[in-house]
């Protein structure tokens, strides 16, 4: 995944601290975790919508547990383009599927980001 730390399953390793350094556009901290941001509702002022996904004015990707709005590419958002998360590893049903700007990632069966 692109510089992307995983866990021993494929799991991202995401973090919602720590200075965003760029790998490829890809906002990753220094330890290679993905940047994220966990919201919950509409994303606040500010927020950008890049490829259909939505980023935290800082850079950081936008993730929630909200319920799903839609699937596009076999990825659950919400329907302001937040992506919708778990936070587990990937089991047998579990598929890769491409988000924009990110790359290949796990998802489970509903589509959600297999994170850790």
């Amino acid at each position: 995944m692109h510089g992307i730390d995983r866990d021993a399953a494929g799991a991202a390793s995401m973090t919602a601290t720590g200075t965003i350094a760029p790998q490829g556009g890809i906002p990753v901290a220094a330890n290679g975790d993905l940047r994220t941001t966990i919201i919950a509702g509409a994303p606040p002022g500010g927020s950008i919508l890049r490829e259909g996904v939505s980023y935290a004015a800082d850079g950081s990707l936008h993730v929630t547990l909200d319920a799903t709005g839609q699937i596009k590419g076999g990825i659950a958002y919400t329907l302001a383009g937040v992506v919708c998360h778990v936070v587990s590893a990937p089991a047998n049903t579990s598929v890769r599927a491409w988000l924009p700007g990110i790359g290949l990632v796990f998802v489970d069966q509903t589509g959600r980001l297999h994170v850790s």
